[in-house]
């Protein structure tokens, strides 16, 4: 069975949906604000259409988050729809940010930091079992 890819261009990256995995993935300098963060989770809820899925996110890139963006997220990431995040980094200042945004914001949803995508991916199929 064959799935099909959703891209959709945000000014902060790319964000898509594969099957059971919603991948976004920051662009390299991006500055997310409390807005971007807004539109961000309202383009995830309009791709999976209340489908549970594990969202993957590549912050690959050197990138800069608001504290409203950040608290933003943790609260509003809608957890009917999305069962866990994996983040994906090897840049010691973005693995900082995530760090820092789990131990302070306490987001609703499992969020675990990888340097591996495979580890990543195999993390969220194992708590979304598609």
């Amino acid at each position: 069975m064959s799935t099909s890819t959703t891209l959709v261009h945000h000014e902060t990256g790319v964000i898509s949906l594969d099957g059971w995995q919603f991948l976004y993935t920051i662009a390299e300098g991006a500055e997310i604000n409390y807005e971007h963060a807004i539109e961000v989770i309202q383009i995830g809820t309009d791709l999976t259409k209340n489908k549970r899925v594990g969202a993957l996110v590549d912050i690959k890139s050197t990138f800069s988050i608001t504290k409203e963006a950040r608290e933003y997220f943790a609260l509003h990431a809608n957890q009917k729809q999305f069962i866990a995040i994996a983040v994906l980094s090897k840049n010691l200042a973005s693995r900082l940010i995530v760090n820092f945004y789990v131990r302070i914001n306490c987001p609703a949803i499992p969020t675990k930091l990888f340097a591996d995508k495979k580890d990543a991916i195999e993390w969220l199929r194992n708590i979304v079992k598609p």
